[in-house]
């Protein structure tokens, strides 16, 4: 055999021995255990995974039995089950309502504020008027214009207890008064017409016609017509034209007395006359007060002429100073008798 085929042979040996040698591994083999509890982890996880898997498929079929549908309709629950939970609309029917309710309130809101804001605005008969002018119907470019302060100013006060107080310079009464219907009978209802009376004579008041105007943001003014006689025996209509105004001035005017009078002692003090419910009070200044039927009331001043036994008194109506003239008195008895009248002294 020549070298060549000796070396060749060689080579193979050695190629076939490497095949069969057995490789040993080193007593430290932490790879190997590292690999089989990785591989073991998996096969628990996959185990886990298997059970879960199981447990979902029970209770799939759990709920699936107590959904009373079929078929396609079961795998419809599921799914809307495993999907996010939609937000829930009213219904139809109770969005309604709920709009009903606010377009309610919120018309019952504006007629509250149209009621509140009219009573504001529209103007009351109450309260305190005083006179601007005053003419007859038809004639009102020769109407007298009347001063609306001092003691010449006239007020018409309506109070809200029916009572009618009427001031005139010295001169205050306290009246009645109502609004009354079409048939002039007394009622609660605002109308266009009122009646002022006596209590003693309520049938037989004057009936007026009532006009208001102005409001909150303007003056508020009154208008009242009043049918009468003024002796001609043809009635007219006469028309008052008012203001509002606070009433501070709707006072009793107060006369400046004369400093250089001189009272009669025997006058002085209250006198009272029964019969016809009048009162009179003479006082010490020069001033005087005379009450009628509990209603009337003028003030003024008083001058006595001792030699003639006459007593004039004097007083401011309508505007306009006026005296009644000498009245003749006379002292007796604890009597005084003024004119046609007898007066007792009140005790």
């Amino acid at each position: 055999m020549d070298e060549f085929e000796k070396v060749n042979e060689t080579l193979e040996t050695e190629e076939t021995k490497a095949e069969t040698e057995t490789v040993e591994l080193p007593e430290d083999n932490e790879p190997v255990a590292e690999a089989e509890e990785t591989e073991s982890a998996a096969v628990a996880e996959s185990s886990e995974q298997t059970d879960d898997a199981a447990e979902i498929a029970e209770d799939t079929a759990a709920v699936t039995e107590s959904v009373p549908v079929y078929g396609d309709a079961v795998e419809s629950v599921l799914d809307t089950a495993e999907a996010p939970v939609a937000e829930t609309k009213k219904p139809i029917l109770q969005r309604t309502i709920i709009t009903a309710a606010c377009i309610f309130l919120a018309a019952l809101l504006v007629f509250g504020i149209f009621v509140v804001v009219n009573n504001i605005m529209t103007p009351s008969l109450e309260g305190v008027w005083v006179m601007t002018k005053a003419y007859t119907k038809g004639d009102a470019k020769n109407a007298q214009k009347t001063k609306t302060s001092g003691k010449e100013a006239v007020y018409y006060n309506f109070k809200s207890d029916g009572n009618f107080v009427y001031t005139s310079g010295t001169i205050k009464q306290t009246l009645k008064w109502s609004y009354v219907d079409g048939d002039g009978k007394k009622t609660d209802a605002k109308t266009k017409k009122i009646t002022v009376y006596t209590e003693a004579s309520e049938s037989n008041g004057n009936n007026y016609g009532v006009k208001l105007d102005g409001g909150f943001f303007a003056e508020k003014k009154l208008k009242l017509e009043v049918s009468t006689d003024l002796g001609t025996g043809v009635a007219s209509v006469q028309i008052m034209e008012f203001k509002a105004c606070d009433g501070s001035d709707a006072s009793v005017y107060k006369m400046a007395v004369n400093k250089s009078f001189k009272p009669v002692n025997d006058l002085l003090g209250t006198w009272n006359d029964k019969t016809t419910k009048q009162k009179i009070t003479f006082n010490k200044d020069g001033s005087y007060v005379l009450a009628v039927s509990g209603n009337l009331e003028q003030t003024g001043n008083y001058t006595v002429d001792t030699k003639k036994s006459t007593v004039s008194l004097s007083y401011i109506g309508n505007g306009v100073e006026s005296d009644t003239g000498a009245l003749p008195y006379k002292l007796k008895d604890g009597k005084l008798t003024l004119a046609t009248y007898t007066f007792e002294k009140a005790k």
